[in-house]
């Protein structure tokens, strides 16, 4: 898995998306990802999000990887919802 999935994975266990925003300002302190794609916050929460759910969506071809990280079905509508709240 990947260092931004991991930082992601932990994210959601820990704060269950109360606060997408302080997810990105973690993000943006340990990686240089935001940086990178020169784009607002909110969307590259969103992009990493997505990005995240491929790397599910691949892992669960293999494995159960899903139901292992709890990561709900619709899991890209609920980040939008809540990072637009």
């Amino acid at each position: 898995m990947c260092e931004s999935c991991n930082l992601f994975l932990n994210f959601y266990n820990t704060y269950h998306f109360k606060s997408i925003y302080l997810y990105v300002v973690t993000i943006q302190l340990q990686t240089k990802i935001i940086k990178k794609w020169k784009i607002k916050k909110l969307k590259a929460a969103l992009m990493l999000a997505k990005h995240v759910q491929r790397h599910v969506k691949l892992a669960q071809q293999k494995t159960k990887a899903k139901q292992e990280w709890n990561i709900p079905k619709n899991f890209a509508s609920l980040v939008l919802k809540l990072a637009t709240l």
